[in-house]
């Protein structure tokens, strides 16, 4: 299978697993955060904070129990089916040949959370909601955030987290800048830090 170069709707034919190996790996080159799968609904994408339909289609409700078999092994779908949420991870590897459009040593990994759910007539649907781990940070410059937010996120003069080039390096607070690591970090304040 050929992965589409260009972001948009990704061609599924059959939705199987390999397909999907293909598109976790074409989510990952397009930057793509987050991908939702859930029968009977059209797969949808989160790539910088909007929301995308990736398949023309819905993803039919009688495919994805063999679809969650086949990518997170068999003891999931019994878990799933009972009311409890399973997490679990998944891994893309490439080789020699270039599989899944990955070259050797290149891998995507996926953090994965399924539920079972309602969706549009389906009393029991699975829904599988997937977080996209990149291998390198990106260059926030290059991610479109729009001017203004950007400019918050990356003024110097103002209380609040202070990002540059997509790392925290400080933190402001009236009195100065303290580094998130140091002794005199008030985590009183700051307590998701």
């Amino acid at each position: 299978m050929i992965s589409p170069d260009d972001f948009g709707t990704f061609p599924f034919s059959r939705f199987t697993a390999e397909e999907f190996r293909y598109f976790f790996a074409w989510c990952a080159r397009h930057r793509v955060s987050d991908i939702d799968l859930t029968g009977g609904s059209p797969v949808s994408v989160s790539r910088f904070g909007r929301r995308v339909r990736s398949s023309v289609n819905p993803l039919p409700s009688s495919i994805m129990m063999a679809l969650s078999d086949e990518l997170f092994g068999r003891e999931v779908l019994p878990r799933v089916l009972s009311g409890h949420p399973v997490d679990r991870t998944i891994q893309v590897s490439g080789d020699a040949s270039g599989r899944y459009g990955l070259q050797r040593g290149q891998r995507v990994r996926l953090r994965c959370h399924l539920i079972q759910g309602t969706s549009a007539t389906e009393e029991k649907a699975i829904s599988v909601t997937m977080r996209v781990i990149p291998s390198d940070i990106p260059d926030i410059l290059t991610m479109n955030i729009e001017p203004d937010l950007l400019d918050a996120m990356l003024r110097k003069n103002r209380p609040g987290l202070h990002l540059r080039r997509n790392r925290l390096r400080e933190i402001h607070t009236g009195g100065g800048t303290v580094s998130p690591h140091s002794e005199k970090f008030p985590r009183s304040q700051n307590s998701d830090l």
